[in-house]
């Protein structure tokens, strides 16, 4: 296989697994960690007490909080890391 090929195949990986992880997590946080007020770490306890605390829906707080660390990201570490990271989010 070539350099090309390898690496084609090593970014499939990547998709693939970030896509299992990120389906894993919403499904615990959905059905287990937010219906029982329990806040994780991050973005995503951040929009949790956002929404216990307010009522703002979770799905805008995570999507604001996110958008602005993208810019930061996009200038800082590229726009590879970037579009995983939007895949992921």
């Amino acid at each position: 296989m070539t350099l090309t090929k390898l690496k084609f195949w090593a970014d499939i990986r990547d998709y693939i697994g970030i896509g299992v992880g990120m389906i894993s997590y919403s499904i615990g946080w959905n059905v287990f960690l937010l219906p029982n007020s329990i806040t994780t770490g991050g973005v995503p306890g951040i929009s949790s007490v956002l929404f216990w605390g307010t009522g703002f829906p979770v799905q805008w707080s995570y999507f604001i909080i996110n958008a602005a660390l993208l810019l930061a990201a996009l200038k800082i570490l590229g726009f590879k890391f970037c579009v995983k990271t939007i895949y992921g989010v």
